[in-house]
């Protein structure tokens, strides 16, 4: 058994003294320095650095000034071993937070260190930067990450690209696909718009007497099971013309899926400008993450005229924010159609008057004429079912013809609705039935 021990103590302790030897530097990592553990050119690692380094933080013997909530000094030029976005564990006396840098400039004497996120206080006490560089990390090693669906924003099949006005005080309403939004004080608008790094962002327009927007997505549970009590990173692009405070916050869902009552994990603060710039926080997840995540944006007043633009938002196991997971348009759209779908092709706004890609059926037994509908996949939950009229694009109406192609506006029942599909019934002697619909099974 002892020998056992030695063995595996021996393996788990390769990696980082073969780093610091020189002789072994995998892909993705970054190799820190001699100097950077604080010993000149003697590298004799103490417990805490052994532990630490092992466990992907490069722990020093700097001493660490606070300056304010999103900068510290260092004596010294230490800005070769600082790079935008890397990963900060920020100790403050008994607690733990975490950030990332932003900017490290260097005026003698010392080096100036700026975070992300507002959360550095005078208790600092040390500050341990990420082994791991996310830059070179290649793409295929990295898998499915990003536990939200739809953070680029291009799937919008409620509103396909139109704007969408969100009356003040009312519930939150889903804008793109899996984003819900909100606003106080007065009614504001949001719509897929262009992005300034990937093709769509989703943007906020402003109006006189707003006092407040809210913008957040529902993870389900089955995609949040193994994050219980592990830390999580969140990376997005945003900017304002007018709001420099932004405050996030994690919830979880009181009980598995159902976010009518949910229960704060942790929240925070970022810094924002009119430039569209990168940020991350990072939360413990904690004991009640199984049933089901939800992360919200909120500000304060959106004026007239002002903007809010979100871009590239990714939530992901562990303390290191990768670049943005690029998913395939296909793939994208099966996943949010889980939550959402519709008969209507892609660009095409619910409502609208075409019968391109309608669904229609020969079918009359005993007075009534029925549409089998199926679903190419099964969705999350039972559905809300809405069809659409393809003559008026009114809701809950149906066109029925008569064998001699005379047609009517008639109203569908919807019968053995489940994930899987429905039946839409209408009690009528006509023989065709013809429709449109939207099923709806979101969180």
């Amino acid at each position: 058994m002892l020998k056992k021990i030695t063995v595996i103590l021996a393996a788990f302790l390769l990696i980082p003294a073969l780093l610091l030897a020189g002789s072994y530097t995998p892909t993705g990592y970054y190799k820190p320095a001699v100097n950077e553990l604080g010993y000149g050119d003697a590298v004799n690692l103490n417990f805490d650095q052994a532990d630490e380094l092992a466990a992907g933080w490069v722990k020093t013997n700097w001493t660490f000034g606070y300056a304010s909530s999103t900068t510290y000094t260092i004596s010294g030029d230490k800005t070769t071993l600082y790079y935008p976005g890397q990963r900060l564990k920020i100790l403050l006396g008994g607690t733990t937070v975490y950030s990332s840098v932003k900017t490290a400039t260097y005026s003698s004497p010392n080096t100036t260190v700026t975070t992300t996120d507002a959360v550095l206080t005078n208790a600092l006490t040390d500050v341990r930067h990420a082994v791991i560089h996310a830059a070179n990390i290649p793409d295929e090693t990295k898998g499915v990450r990003n536990r939200l669906i739809n953070g680029s924003f291009w799937v919008d099949q409620r509103n396909a690209g139109t704007a969408l006005s969100l009356i003040a005080a009312a519930a939150p309403v889903y804008t793109v696909d899996r984003w819900y939004a909100a606003a106080t004080g007065a009614n504001i608008t949001g719509q897929q718009v262009a992005g300034a790094v990937l093709p769509f962002a989703y943007k906020f327009t402003g109006a006189t007497g707003n006092t407040g927007t809210l913008f957040g997505q529902r993870i389900e549970s089955a995609n949040t099971y193994d994050l219980v009590n592990k830390n999580v990173t969140v990376s997005l692009r945003v900017a304002s013309s007018s709001i420099t405070t932004l405050t996030w916050t994690a919830y979880y869902a009181n009980s598995v899926d159902n976010f009518s009552a949910k229960t704060q994990i942790a929240t925070g603060t970022l810094a924002i400008s009119s430039a569209m710039s990168a940020y991350s926080f990072t939360f413990n997840a904690a004991a009640n993450a199984a049933k089901g995540i939800c992360i919200e944006f909120t500000t304060g007043a959106l004026t007239a005229a002002q903007t809010l633009q979100y871009e590239a938002i990714q939530l992901e196991l562990g303390v290191v924010a990768t670049n943005f997971e690029w998913r395939p348009l296909s793939v994208l759209i099966y996943l949010c159609e889980r939550y959402f779908r519709k008969s209507y092709l892609i660009e095409v706004k619910p409502g609208t008057v075409t019968n391109i890609a309608s669904l229609g059926t020969y079918f009359q037994i005993g007075g009534n004429c029925d549409l089998f509908l199926i679903f190419p996949q099964k969705m999350r939950a039972t559905p809300t079912i809405v069809a659409y009229n393809l003559a008026t694009g009114a809701a809950n109406s149906v066109i029925t013809y008569t064998s001699g192609w005379s047609a009517s506006y008639r109203t569908p029942n919807y019968q053995n609705v489940s994930a899987a599909g429905a039946t839409i019934d209408i009690i009528t002697s006509d023989t065709f039935i013809s429709m449109h619909y939207t099923a709806d099974a979101e969180l």
